[in-house]
């Protein structure tokens, strides 16, 4: 499971996994066995973040309870 923090409240985004990336593929092939559907995609409306400086980031959940996260984005919305 993959959820989308903004500001670190989990937000209500619908993430689509599967996503392609040969990039990601490339750059680990030494490394492991990485899927070419190893990306993902969400949207995030931006109506309702008040303007300035967010924090965003992506936590995984794998299915025997363990977590990890991506590191934090900043984004700025005006």
């Amino acid at each position: 499971r993959l959820r989308v923090f903004v500001d670190d409240v989990e937000q209500a985004s619908t993430v689509v996994r599967g996503v392609s990336r040969p990039d990601v593929r490339k750059a680990y092939a030494n490394h492991c066995d990485v899927a070419e559907g190893s990306g993902f995609s969400f949207q995030l409306s931006m109506r309702e973040l008040p303007a300035g400086m967010h924090r965003v980031k992506v936590a995984a959940d794998d299915s025997v309870g363990r977590t990890v996260e991506s590191n934090t984005t900043e984004i700025i919305v005006r």
